[in-house]
């Protein structure tokens, strides 16, 4: 993947128009477009650090000579695993994409992530541990049908209630 590309994807995950992108850095709607269809390469580097400070990704990232896994992407993704390893094969397939690719995930990913997934944010990026019974439990209750996950819930409750 070619600067131009990281730079488009990036722009595009983010819901940014060349035109803001532009006003950002400084530059033209027109150098933006010529960046990232790679009619210019020879970008400058104060316009690489301040397209690279606002997508919260760092230079060598967008020059392609890291992969900007930092530890809370490379967290979220085992801990995607992980949880997708107890769900049905459906889920692993529409979340497959995010585990395996070369790009940082954005923000409102992990977001939209977390909330299809029922669990917290904290849980997914590693700030919110679990432990061996509570992951034990998850993966018999991810086995139950609809019916019993209800009754199930309706007894937990109860006892919660009776305390």
């Amino acid at each position: 993947m070619t600067i131009g590309e990281r730079i488009r994807l990036l722009r595009e995950q983010n819901n940014v128009s060349q035109t803001e992108l532009a006003a950002i850095v400084g530059t033209t709607k027109q150098n933006i477009y010529k960046y990232e269809n790679n009619i210019v390469t020879n970008i400058p580097s104060d316009r690489i650090e301040i397209i690279a400070k606002y997508f919260h990704v760092s230079p060598a990232y967008l020059m392609g000579w890291e992969t900007n896994d930092d530890k809370y992407s490379l967290s979220f993704r085992k801990m995607l695993e992980i949880e997708l390893s107890l769900r049905p094969r459906a889920d692993l397939d529409r979340f497959n994409a995010l585990i395996n690719r070369d790009m940082p995930i954005t923000l409102s990913e992990a977001c939209s992530v977390a909330e299809a997934l029922g669990v917290s944010l904290d849980y997914l990026v590693g700030l919110q541990k679990s432990d061996a019974q509570s992951d034990e439990f998850f993966g018999m209750f991810s086995k139950l049908s609809g019916d019993q996950k209800k009754m199930l819930i309706m007894q937990l409750k109860g006892l919660l209630t009776n305390e």
